[in-house]
């Protein structure tokens, strides 16, 4: 195969680790978003990093859990909040046939913990061992009787969520019936958690990623208007894409 048959090369279609990458690098290098966590393909465990006044604090995540309790693919961290922790536990899917609509409660036990499992004690149950300036590349072992390993833990936390599907190469005039299918899924709920749903798509042109974002009523208004400036989204049937400011 040649340099140019390479360079022309696009693929058929794409998997649910390149929505996770998609998804990871939509905060990654953003200033008011920092990346906690992002789970890879077959992963077991991983580290969690979270911002808390002016320094970065690092765990290991425990095991994947059991019961009714789901590993987010990717969290993102809301810093512009400075009373509470703001997440967001996003899920992403090859296709929206993969929708459940306990995943926000899922996701949210991931860090929460589930009573009856005492082994799945969440996230926020765990202290944490490292700390370090933002500004800096070395880690800290922070001393087993220094209450800030538990500052998560006694943290107010505000939980958003996110689900993505694909659709793959696709023209963007050829979704008009996704927006519709998302709203359901949203009417769906007898209480409707704060989320957003989107599917996502690559230009079969240009191979840019897109996306149809639908937010719930009960998303917070100022996330929403920032995830809208950040997210690649397309007028849907016009078949013309935008890209937010950084």
């Amino acid at each position: 195969m040649s340099i140019e048959d390479l360079i022309r090369w696009r693929p058929e279609r794409f998997s649910e680790d390149h929505l996770t990458n998609f998804v990871r690098e939509l905060f990654n290098g953003k200033t008011r978003w920092s990346v906690a966590y992002c789970n890879p393909p077959s992963g077991s465990w991983k580290e969690v990093l979270l911002v808390n006044d002016g320094d970065e604090y690092l765990q290991e995540i425990h095991k994947r859990g059991v019961g009714r309790m789901k590993r987010p693919d990717v969290v993102a961290q809301y810093l512009g909040d400075e009373e509470e922790t703001t997440l967001l536990l996003f899920e992403s899917k090859q296709e929206k046939s993969s929708w459940d609509p306990d995943l926000p409660a899922m996701m949210r036990r991931f860090f929460e913990g589930q009573d009856d499992y005492d082994e799945s004690s969440g996230i926020r149950n765990v202290p944490f061992w490292h700390r370090r300036k933002r500004s800096d590349d070395i880690w800290e072992t922070i001393p087993e009787d220094d209450p800030e390993r538990d500052w998560f833990r006694r943290r107010a936390v505000k939980y958003v969520y996110g689900f993505g599907y694909m659709v793959g190469p696709t023209s963007p005039s050829d979704l008009s019936g996704e927006s519709a299918w998302m709203r359901q899924q949203l009417a769906d709920y007898e209480e409707v958690p704060p989320i957003v749903v989107m599917t996502v798509g690559w230009d079969p042109e240009t191979f840019e990623p897109y996306t149809v974002p639908v937010f719930s009523d009960t998303f917070p208004e100022h996330l929403a208007d920032h995830l809208r400036t950040i997210l690649p989204t397309v007028d849907e049937g016009e078949g013309t894409t935008a890209s937010g400011p950084d």
